[in-house]
């Protein structure tokens, strides 16, 4: 009788395989991580599709607004990365209460980080608040309008980080069908609320570039509210709000010691966001301060990045999560099958992404500009920085894939200085010298290539050294 060997799925069921059938058993990891990672793909997908829908809606009715939103919107994406990374904190420390069958204590914890948050959201929106005349200040040309958006960004803000916080404790209750839900409910909202507040409709004046604001504070407070509105008063949670005994529990007070260790892991987990996307949403301002005339171009080449990269990060959150269960089960040999199904996913990345964005970058360069009202003469610059930006994306594949095997080991401030050396020192360091020098945003791309390939050579010498001392 052939031997077997059992592995184990996420959900804690197993199969049995012939040992000899490693073949089977790289199929099933390579099922087990497209499984994991769609959700997480269409949730990006849906939030990107609100950002790609100001852009193509405010280009056709204002392009100078959208030269304004652009700068602002990705200063504001930098700020909510860290108020995200920072709200996840709370995600292990309710899945320990749960595991550790205390689910009463999920309530102090939720209601704790909810006062971190809330600070931290304060100290955000006054950012946002006055970002169009700090960008003013630096150089970066605003628009009447920048204000005003400002104001409203800084408010979806506000209800942004709310709707960030209770889906990291959805997730870690095993309950993220809300959250999708919201997004899913959210996008035609966003659609709908852009064609009457950007353009005028139904009697409501044409706002432009704050009517894409507004859209974008009306379906953030739908989204933060309702979320949050479910956790604290759906009777499906009573379980985690009561003693055993039924007895509710009372108001939490706010101990310093423990806020201040969950503030200072939250930091941590805020500057790993930052540390990861924040450069490449910095060039945008460093463009509109050195390359002004290269904004927009810019800005078409990002998104196209932006939509790409959603696809590396759900992967790599995948791989997180797959190679964290495989290491709490003691299962070597699944994880060596899995690793192998993670760089198997990374060539197929480059692969698409080098046929996409660089093979294909002529076309997809007209079909971006096609979106700028007058814009047939964008076409050829942005299939320029398509192909250096394709290049960039595909470079970040191995650095990204590798940071999530560490995190799967709970390796977090290594890769993170590897990061902030490659992508804010070496990336950020040549862009601003480059764009400096006249070299626009073609500078700007070549700059965050250049560190996206020094950070993936640093990433893969430091793996293959922590995969030699684990032996």
């Amino acid at each position: 009788m052939a031997s077997t060997t059992q592995a184990f799925s996420p959900s804690g069921a197993f199969r049995i395989w012939p040992a000899q059938g490693h073949m089977r058993l790289w199929q099933g990891e390579i099922v087990t991580l497209l499984a994991t990672a769609s959700p997480i793909v269409l949730i990006g997908i849906l939030t990107m599709a609100m950002s790609i829908a100001d852009m193509v809606m405010l280009g056709r009715f204002d392009p100078d607004g959208l030269a304004t939103i652009v700068v602002v919107s990705d200063l504001y994406s930098i700020i909510f990365n860290f108020s995200a990374g920072f709200a996840s904190v709370v995600t292990p420390q309710v899945a320990t209460a749960i595991g550790a069958r205390v689910r009463w204590r999920v309530c102090t914890i939720v209601r704790r980080t909810l006062l971190l948050v809330l600070g931290l959201a304060a100290a955000g929106a006054v950012m946002i608040l006055c970002s169009s005349s700090l960008l003013q200040a630096v150089g970066v040309r605003q628009t009447a309008d920048g204000g005003a958006y400002a104001a409203c960004m800084a408010g979806a803000y506000m209800f942004m980080v709310l709707f960030a916080l209770v889906r990291a404790v959805l997730s870690a209750m095993g309950r993220p069908g809300a959250a999708i839900l919201a997004i899913c409910a959210a996008l035609p909202v966003k659609l709908g609320a852009n064609f009457v507040f950007i353009g005028g409709m139904w009697g409501v004046p044409a706002f432009g570039a704050v009517g894409a604001g507004l859209a974008s504070l009306l379906v953030a407070v739908l989204m933060g509210g309702s979320l949050l509105l479910y956790l604290w008063f759906s009777k499906s949670f009573a379980e985690f709000d009561a003693y055993p005994d039924g007895t509710f529990v009372p108001p939490s007070t706010f101990v310093i010691p423990s806020s201040r260790a969950l503030a200072v892991s939250g930091s941590l987990l805020g500057l790993t966001a930052v540390a990861e996307t924040g450069v490449f949403l910095a060039s945008t301002i460093v463009v509109g301060m050195l390359a002004a005339n290269d904004l927009i171009v810019h800005a078409l080449a990002f998104r196209a990045l932006a939509t790409g990269y959603l696809l590396i990060a759900a992967v790599g959150q995948a791989a997180t999560l797959r190679m964290a269960y495989l290491g709490a089960r003691s299962a070597k040999g699944l994880e060596r099958h899995a690793l192998l199904a993670v760089l198997s996913f990374s060539v197929a990345l480059i692969v698409i992404i080098l046929l996409v964005m660089v093979a294909a970058a002529t076309p997809l360069g007209r079909l971006l500009a096609s979106t700028i009202e007058g814009g047939a003469y964008l076409a050829a610059p942005t299939a320029d920085l398509l192909r250096v930006a394709g290049l960039t994306l595909a470079a970040l594949v191995p650095a990204h894939m590798f940071a999530a095997l560490l995190r799967a080991r709970r390796i977090v401030g290594m890769p993170t200085a590897l990061m902030l050396t490659c992508y804010w020192g070496l990336g950020l360091g040549l862009m601003l010298l480059l764009c400096k020098v006249g070299l626009g945003a073609w500078g700007t791309w070549a700059s965050l290539l250049i560190g996206a390939v020094a950070a993936s050579i640093a990433f893969a010498v430091y793996f293959a050294r922590a995969e030699a001392a684990a032996r």
